[in-house]
Parts: C-alpha cells; structure tokens; sequence
C-alpha cells in the first residue's frame, strides 16, 4: 500500500491521467486507482479533488442517465487539465529517476584502487540533462554533480584475493585474510 503522504503528491496527476484514458465518474475512478495498485481510496478523498479540479479549470463535468440509478456526474479533460497531465508526466519520470539514482552509482562510475596496503574506492557521477523546444532554446537545464571517496588499510589481506562484484547499486568486496604463518616448532638436533 502507498503511505498517504506520498499518495497526496501524485493523487491528483494520477487521477487527471484516468480521467484523460476517457469520459468517467468518481467512483469508476476510484476503481481504476485500486486496481492499478493505489489501495482504497476512499470518497471523502475524490470528491473534494474532482471538485478542486474541476473548479482549477482542469477538468469538466456533465451529469449523464446511469442505468443503476440517479444521474452520475462524468469527467472529461479541459486543455488546460492535458496540459497539466502532460507536466506532471514529465514531473514524475523525472522523480522517479531521481529516485532510482538514489542507491548509488552505476558501475561504470566506481573505480577500485589498491596502492601497497591501501584500498580506495571511489566514485564519480556528472549529469547535464536539458528541455529544448523546437527552436533549440532551453526550456531547463540541470546539471549536477557527485563523488564519492573512501580508503581502508587492507594489511593482513591477501590482495591478490580480493575481488569485487556490483549488483542492483550494491558493490560487494571480498577481502580474504592472509594466510597466517603458523610457526613450526621442532626439536633441534645437536651435532
């Protein structure tokens, strides 16, 4: 289930993306929402927001004949409500990079450094992305920049051993011990 705070932030992009599938009302929508994995979402939660669409210019409404009763009050997108779908599109994919970065780096990025007995890890991402429009004028542009450094003595490790492996943002070194030289004790003849 989505804890509630984070629902509150796509909810309302998630319903205007349902509403631009096709023509529907509120209770259909909260259908949609649970069976793509949202939970229940209660009345007292849609309603207000299709009123607070609605009102935003984002959505309208008009009451059709149900088979299953009184009228129902059906939605549709305004263009303003497919321009607003379309930024919070753009919004979420960008979250949700963002968030996948999260973990770490990606392998290409990490370096692995043995200098005598010294281990250094380290780690370096750079990233420039842009929105042009069709005249090739930036509509935004993010750049940002990250790096990642750590050393370990490694003495009493056998470095021709080690060996390190990265999988799903989790680097996993294996640092063997040296073998210990046990000394060997032994009666002495005298000559």
């Amino acid at each position: 289930m989505i804890p509630s705070q984070m629902l509150k932030g796509i909810l309302q992009g998630s319903v205007l993306a349902i509403i631009g599938q096709r023509e529907t009302y509120g209770y259909e929508i909260s259908q949609a929402l649970a069976r793509r994995g949202f939970g229940a979402i209660s009345e007292g939660t849609i309603y207000p927001l299709l009123l607070r669409l609605e009102k935003g210019g984002l959505i309208s409404a008009r009451f059709l004949a149900s088979d299953q009763g009184p009228k129902r009050k059906y939605y549709t997108l305004t263009n303003q409500g497919l321009q607003e779908l379309a930024e919070f599109q753009i919004s979420y994919r960008e979250l949700r990079a963002a968030v996948d970065r999260l973990p770490g780096f990606d392998k290409e990025d990490i370096q692995i450094d043995l200098d005598n007995d010294t281990l250094t890890i380290s780690a370096e991402h750079n990233s420039d992305k842009k929105e042009e429009d069709k005249k090739r004028n930036f509509v935004k542009r993010e750049r940002y920049f990250g790096s990642f450094t750590r050393s370990f003595d490694v003495t009493g490790i056998d470095v021709d051993r080690i060996d390190a492996a990265y999988n799903n943002g989790v680097l996993t070194l294996t640092l063997p011990k040296k073998q210990e030289n046990i000394p060997v004790s032994r009666r002495l003849e005298i000559k």
